[in-house]
């Protein structure tokens, strides 16, 4: 048997587009000889829908879109991922559903057993777990269909009754696994590491299927692959790309080698797709980004000139009383490196209308109004650019930042996207210097110096936080690991940093709130991945 892999990105609620693009890659798949085209987990309507699926009309939609797609492929079978209802209890929902098509029949359904309750998934509000076996017969061939949360819940060697990866049928000659697996670094090794344990241990082939692109906030990679019943990899598709990866069983393993990829390469490509994805799905082609001449801003505008292309990113520089020379010639020489349009536009007369309107004085220059005023300045004119056709605002703060409060609400935090909120400041040097591998594309001078604000004078970050590297790794321990202050503090760190630095993260979630969405790249991000109150007095 003959199998493509299609590995795409299907848009939330295009159910059209999707079916298209389906029926398209469905006949390039049986013009390069394949007996079967299988795409990834609730592809028709797109994952994660979110709360769209309580609405009658949009599962409506996805079923017709369904039975629009099995009138329009013949000559091959299609296994792919849909939204079906619960006929059994109309008040119980909806399944997480897979189906077997071919020649205008519906040859098999499978309702997914185990739901994701997890992060940005939250399953349990949404479906109800199915009971089918999912064994099917197609072309002489038996084959199992199941979803990418069994194999999972394999990884620690644990087998309950119902979730072990092939335990579809003891006959199964092939398992097919559909999936929506999400990015996180090293998460890919993961899937390939399980699936050649579970393809031997069961002694039968598998097929994974993964969805790519940016949907929302959530980066998927793909990595789809084909795994031989000796546990070794046969194909594999490429990360953040969508392709159509043929595997012919018959043809015997390859043996690939396992890919590797650095960690900055592998989260550069993540926003760079996520970047491209959001915007293009909301409707917008362009973005504006305010350059400082500092490290965040001038990471953000590559990874925005990757996504969209330079000339498709305006650049705009607001330099103030406090701006060095500098970051004067630092944000016009990246701009000039990346081909992106650039402007500048001075604040310091704004600045001054403000200051005479609200009665401040020079004695107050360097309060926190004054440097809040500074950065909502900022924030307005990117606004304002933004509303003259320039395209979304991109901010540029990092997870280091978001997660202290040290960024301003209507000022740097304003835009409609946040591209680097989820990783750290240590991420974003490691990062920036990846970028940097082959030529100075951000100039050597923004990596090296100390980061500033520059709201006042002679102002660094380390005024008012702790070194990067203490900072990052009490955030990661606290945010990411679900450490308790005590244990942060058993590995290494001062209890009074310790303790300063939860404060600060307790104290900014109504920042957060407020805060663009951010693409998620790490296992733990803030928005749907990290829920918390913002009106409480707890201090443990």
């Amino acid at each position: 048997m003959k199998i493509g892999l299609a590995q795409m990105h299907p848009v939330i609620g295009d159910m059209d587009g999707n079916i298209e693009k389906m029926v398209k890659t469905a006949a390039d798949a049986r013009s390069q000889g394949c007996d079967l085209v299988i795409f990834s987990e609730m592809v028709i309507s797109g994952y994660p829908s979110q709360d769209l699926l309580k609405h009658k009309t949009y599962v409506q939609a996805n079923l017709a879109a369904l039975e629009t797609l099995k009138n329009a492929v013949y000559g091959i079978g299609v296994i792919c991922g849909y939204v079906d209802w619960n006929v059994a209890d109309a008040g119980a929902g909806r399944y997480n559903s897979a189906a077997l098509l071919s020649d205008g029949q519906m040859l098999g359904t499978v309702y997914k057993r185990l739901r994701t309750p997890a992060d940005v998934f939250d399953d349990d509000r949404y479906f109800v777990s199915g009971t089918g076996n999912g064994l099917f017969t197609f072309r002489g061939k038996r084959i199992g269909i199941t979803f990418w949360d069994p194999v999972w819940h394999e990884r620690d060697g644990v087998f309950p009754d119902d979730t072990a990866a092939v335990r579809v049928d003891p006959d199964a000659e092939l398992v097919v696994v559909l999936s929506a697996s999400p990015f996180a670094y090293g998460k890919d090794e993961i899937r390939q590491r399980l699936f050649s344990a579970a393809a031997a241990r069961h002694g039968v082939p598998l097929v994974y299927v993964n969805q790519v692109g940016g949907n929302d906030s959530v980066i998927f990679d793909g990595g789809s692959m084909a795994v031989a019943a000796d546990g070794t990899l046969a194909v594999r598709a490429g990360l953040f790309e969508e392709e159509l990866l043929i595997w012919d069983m018959d043809a015997g393993a390859r043996n690939l080698p396992s890919p590797v990829i650095e960690k900055e390469a592998a989260i550069f490509n993540a926003l760079s797709r996520g970047v491209r994805d959001y915007l293009f799905t909301c409707g917008f082609k362009k973005a504006v980004i305010g350059l400082s001449g500092g490290i965040d801003s001038a990471l953000t505008a590559v990874i925005a000139a990757d996504a969209l292309g330079p000339e498709q990113v305006t650049t705009i520089f607001m330099p103030s009383r406090y701006t060095s020379q500098e970051n004067y010639e630092d944000a016009a020489a990246l701009a000039a490196n990346l081909g992106t349009p650039y402007e500048v536009v001075p604040i310091d007369d704004l600045y001054t209308v403000y200051m005479n309107a609200l009665g401040l004085s020079e004695g107050d220059e360097g309060s926190l109004t004054c440097q809040n005023i500074q950065a909502r300045i900022r924030g307005g004119i990117l606004m304002a650019r933004s509303n003259q056709g320039f395209g979304m605002v991109l901010s540029t703060g990092n997870k280091s930042e978001v997660a202290v409060g040290y960024c301003t609400l209507y000022g740097d935090m304003c835009g409609g996207l946040s591209v680097i909120s989820d990783i750290y400041k240590t991420e974003v040097y490691a990062v920036s210097r990846y970028v940097n591998r082959h030529s100075a594309v951000i100039p050597a001078r923004i990596i090296d110096k100390p980061p500033s604000a520059e709201l006042k004078p002679n102002q660094t970050d380390q005024d008012d936080l702790p070194e990067y590297a203490v900072l990052d790794a009490v955030l990661k321990a606290y945010i990411e690991d679900d450490c308790q202050p005590d244990e942060i503090v058993a590995l290494g760190y001062g209890p009074d940093v310790v303790g300063d630095i939860i404060r600060r993260v307790n104290q900014s979630e109504h920042k957060r709130c407020q805060a663009a969405p951010g693409l998620q790249v790490s296992a733990r991000a803030f928005g749907l991945g990290r829920r918390y109150p913002v009106a409480q007095r707890w201090k443990g």
